[in-house]
């Protein structure tokens, strides 16, 4: 497999200037041994990124919602919050959703590299900001990144977001997240409000009209 320059193959035998093996890609391959840089008897260790994968399993897609169609609904509108614990960025006491019932608590699914959540999280925390802290908490719930590479980009933008680490996405995936940015409204009773998935500037000020409702 490629890895940042590396080719595994499964060695077959060696020629005078070549390195013959099996790759369950591309495979025969003749390699030239002057390019050969390593040569290992035992599988590499596994990614991070890979190990985050290592519970994951093959389920079946739900059917698509086209954002903004005539009654297209998240089938959890409605319904109670899924109850979490998470690790907060900068240590400290664990987020628990169930503590802060009573609060509009929002959602943001996010992650450093995804271009459209770096568009949509300045307006929410900025809109979302000028509300009572005691009323109203933004969440950014990070998706499998370290939690160094998260403090270095948010420190960078100067953002004032409170940023929970779901280091294996199980939260993610307990909320149903399929593509980020991924924002979720939990109202003061603890139960969903509005889901959106994706950036657009209709679906920041539908978040903040919703929440300036529930306050």
């Amino acid at each position: 497999m490629s890895d940042g320059g590396r080719l595994g193959l499964a060695v077959e035998k060696f020629e005078p200037d070549f390195i013959v093996g099996t790759h369950p890609v591309y495979g025969t391959c003749r390699v030239p041994r002057a390019q050969v840089y390593l040569l290992r008897t035992q599988p590499p260790d596994e990614s991070p990124a890979m190990k985050t994968l290592g519970d994951w399993k093959l389920v079946l897609a739900p059917e698509p919602v086209i954002p903004g169609a005539e009654g297209a609904a998240d089938p959890s509108t409605g319904q109670e919050a899924k109850a979490f614990k998470l690790p907060m960025l900068g240590g400290g006491d664990e987020f628990e959703l169930s503590k802060h019932k009573g609060k509009v608590v929002v959602l943001d699914f996010w992650a450093t590299w995804c271009g459209p959540c770096i568009k949509s999280l300045p307006g929410l925390i900025e809109s979302l900001g000028s509300l009572p802290s005691d009323k109203v908490l933004l969440l950014g719930v990070n998706q499998g990144e370290p939690a160094e590479q998260v403090k270095r980009f948010i420190e960078t933008r100067n953002w004032n977001l409170k940023v929970a680490l779901d280091s294996s996405q199980s939260v993610g995936r307990l909320y149903g997240v399929s593509g980020i940015p991924h924002t979720v409204v939990v109202g003061p009773d603890g139960k969903v409000v509005l889901v959106k998935t994706g950036f657009s500037p209709e679906n920041e000020k539908e978040i903040v009209e919703t929440v300036k409702k529930l306050l």
